[in-house]
């Protein structure tokens, strides 16, 4: 859900409007047109905590909302359900999954750099077209992941390899890749590289294509 609000979010910023994720200690003393308080966490208080404390930060949480509020209830059971569905201005709407779009279900990932292979492009000779490629590139551009040689590879879309995941990557059990996109490019020299691999570097500086990744 946090991934999907933050690629809607890309969206909606080009429009001047967004949306604020934050927790309901964070909210205290602010006030939205439009508030959403999702589900999960209320059926647990801290430990030691006084038992009516969660009930206060719910409250506030709710009154954050100026217009309109939406409690959300992700199981069966929500802690202050049975107390506010007897209100006359509680509207209670059930939502079934099989109505959600697709892409719901997606999942975003934004690799560490262990598990990019930083040095892929630093292994070739400064006049090869890999470091043009990469030259190429923009934050954004569409990339694909492929498997070449047996290996996951981040490629252009006219199936150019531009960077290499590691040996530790794997595919999320069950998902399927749909698409991935530049998140960023880092800059690497040799300086940076121990002496145990420096003799495999054929390049001065060279580019890490940083992805974002993305699975049904």
């Amino acid at each position: 859900m946090i991934d999907w609000l933050a690629e809607w979010g890309r969206e909606v910023r080009r429009k001047q409007v967004g949306v604020l994720l934050l927790t309901s200690h964070r909210a205290k003393g602010l006030e939205f047109r439009h508030v959403g308080v999702l589900d999960g966490g209320w059926d647990r208080d801290g430990r030691g905590a006084d038992p009516d404390e969660t009930r206060r930060l719910f409250y506030v949480a709710m009154t954050r909302a100026k217009q309109t509020l939406l409690l959300a209830q992700a199981g069966k059971y929500h802690r202050y359900s049975e107390v506010l569905e007897p209100s006359p201005h509680v509207l209670r709407r059930e939502i079934h999954l099989s109505a959600l779009p697709a892409k719901y279900g997606r999942r975003y990932i934004t690799p560490l750099l262990s598990d990019i292979d930083i040095g892929y492009a630093g292994r070739f000779s400064p006049t090869h077209r890999v470091h043009r490629d990469i030259a190429g590139l923009d934050v954004g551009s569409p990339l694909l992941l492929a498997c070449v040689e047996g290996k996951w590879s981040v490629t252009t879309m006219a199936g150019q390899v531009v960077g290499r995941m590691s040996k530790k990557f794997e595919i999320p059990p069950g998902k399927r890749f749909v698409e991935a996109n530049v998140l960023a490019i880092q800059t690497r020299n040799i300086s940076m590289v121990g002496d145990g691999f420096q003799q495999l570097i054929k390049t001065e500086e060279w580019e890490v294509v940083l992805p974002e990744l993305v699975f049904d």
